[in-house]
């Protein structure tokens, strides 16, 4: 039986098996800088095509989300939300093309080139003034890039994953997938902003009541909205980080003085 593909890929760790063991194996593997039991070697059996169970569940999976996924992150135009304060000067803010679509570009250049290798003859790439092969158009609707990933997920689903490339690909794609989807959650919750008030000189309350808000829907905006009752302000995220960088300023000018 071969093993599973992943066990060809520079990517990551391949899909081991647990409690075996290659003959050259010492029993420890490193946890950082910290030495612990090894907890297999062996790579997995390939029992579907070259993927093993795992793989060709993630696989599936994948497939399963790609069209929400990648069309959600066309929608919400923004970068990857980080848990704390952000500087004004992260690279989401300099450039005009958001995080997310080119998230969705590289997550789409791994789905083009799997459906590519399933069949050559498909003209995914043509399409004169937007979609090119590797990514998407400035001026592509959310309607037509759904239109394509569903193309090219037809196309990749007839796949062989008997064929050492398509199994490759299909691993390349399931874990673009999953890079983007911990980037660019499809289930994203209100949270509390703990580092800034309600601009009060704007019209707000002046407490530390203001709640994160993402689309609930496509095309939907990411507003910053007070929770207290007695103020209910809502807030362009622009606003709060004008207004955060200013206080910024504030502290790092008398911490100079």
């Amino acid at each position: 039986m071969f093993p599973c593909v992943t066990h060809t890929l520079r990517m990551a760790k391949p899909c081991t098996v647990y409690g075996e063991h290659l003959p050259t194996c010492r029993g420890v593997a490193l946890d950082g800088e910290r030495a612990v039991a090894c907890e297999g070697c062996l790579p997995q059996p390939a029992t579907r095509g070259m993927l093993c169970e795992s793989c060709n569940e993630r696989y599936a999976a994948a497939i399963d989300i790609a069209v929400d996924l990648i069309t959600h992150m066309r929608s919400v135009e923004r970068g990857s939300v980080p848990d704390g304060p952000r500087s004004p000067t992260r690279p989401g803010s300099q450039v005009i093309v958001p995080t997310s679509w080119l998230t969705a570009d590289d997550t789409w250049a791994a789905l083009h080139e799997l459906a590519f290798r399933c069949d050559p003859s498909e003209p995914l790439a043509v399409r004169p003034g937007g979609t090119t092969a590797y990514g998407f158009g400035a001026q592509d609707t959310i309607e037509h890039v759904r239109d394509r990933v569903e193309l090219a997920l037809g196309i990749a689903q007839s796949g062989d994953t008997t064929d050492l490339h398509i199994a490759q690909l299909a691993v390349r794609f399931y874990r673009a997938i999953q890079r983007a989807l911990a980037a660019f959650p499809l289930e994203e919750y209100s949270r509390p902003l703990g580092y800034i008030a309600c601009p009060e000189h704007r019209g707000g309350c002046g407490h530390m009541t203001l709640e994160r808000r993402p689309p609930l829907q496509y095309l939907d905006p990411l507003v910053y909205r007070c929770v207290n009752p007695a103020c209910g302000s809502a807030w362009d995220p622009y606003i709060v980080e004008v207004d955060l960088a200013e206080y910024r300023r504030q502290i790092q000018a008398e911490q100079a003085a």
